[in-house]
């Protein structure tokens, strides 16, 4: 899945659709930061081509970051989870 910026505002579009874990968590980084990428890649960098990698670069480290903070909420719960069936 690819982003694009329109050139004359700070819209970040999805070029598609979400098929799996990896772009659903993509679609959702791009979803919810798309207006404060478009604003620090378009104030830091006025070539198109090395804005669009910027994005995609942000947007990806984004979609990253959400991935690791739900694999340590999943594996706190599985201890919680584990710790209570030890008290039964």
């Amino acid at each position: 899945m690819g982003i694009t910026l329109s050139p004359a505002s700070d819209q970040i579009t999805a070029r598609s659709a979400p098929a799996d874990d990896a772009e659903q968590l993509f679609a959702e980084a791009l979803a919810e930061f798309a207006p404060a990428i478009a604003r620090i890649t378009n104030a830091h960098e006025s070539r198109a081509h090395l804005r669009d990698d910027l994005q995609q670069e942000l947007v990806h480290w984004t979609a990253f970051s959400i991935a690791q903070e739900r694999v340590k909420a999943a594996q706190y719960q599985r201890e919680i989870d584990a710790l209570a069936s030890l008290e039964r």
